[in-house]
């Protein structure tokens, strides 16, 4: 099977006299050798800068052998590898820090805390919490009958007990009354 340039290109529109005399022409070794200076010099000075910018794109890959101040793609994946492979397993600190609020809330919200991580469980629902900060605290701290706004207080306690602790969050049931909850994070 014979390769001519006419699988590649379409000829249509053009002479085929002249593309076939063209062909002979690059047959010459002297035409080749033109045709190649002429190549190089206009990849040099042209407007798209296209050497510039190959060799940038050498250099960032590590292709060349130049030694440079830019990390190249490969000396990266290496060093990320070798992070990889030093990883310290350290376990899981513990943030059982005293706490020492010193408001009501600050003190019912600490409460909250020991009583969850005391539980073994992963949640405290409103009922437990409910009843926690009604019976289980210390007199001045239980919210009784007598508190202005009993839900607000709760509300506001929820939401100490957020912000003293990293390892607690809120969360709201998606069905039935929407109760909120305190959830330790695992």
């Amino acid at each position: 099977m014979c390769n001519t340039n006419k699988d590649i290109f379409d000829f249509k529109g053009f002479d085929p006299k002249s593309v076939s005399q063209l062909i002979e022409l690059l047959k010459n070794p002297e035409v080749q050798a033109f045709l190649s200076l002429f190549c190089d010099n206009n990849l040099a000075v042209s407007d798209l800068q296209v050497l510039k910018r190959l060799a940038k794109i050498e250099s960032v890959l590590g292709l060349n052998d130049i030694e440079s101040d830019q990390q190249t793609i490969p000396k990266q994946i290496e060093a990320i590898k070798e992070e990889i492979q030093n990883i310290e397993y350290r376990p899981h600190e513990s943030s059982q820090v005293e706490l020492k609020p010193d408001t009501k809330t600050g003190m019912r919200a600490s409460h909250l805390i020991t009583r969850l991580r005391d539980s073994g469980k992963h949640h405290l629902t409103h009922k437990e919490i409910k009843s926690i900060l009604t019976s289980d605290l210390p007199e001045d701290c239980k919210i009784d009958s007598k508190s202005k706004n009993p839900r607000k207080t709760i509300i506001d306690v929820l939401h100490e007990t957020v912000s003293m602790c990293s390892d607690v969050f809120l969360d709201q049931k998606k069905t039935g009354h929407r109760e909120w909850r305190i959830v330790l994070k695992s």
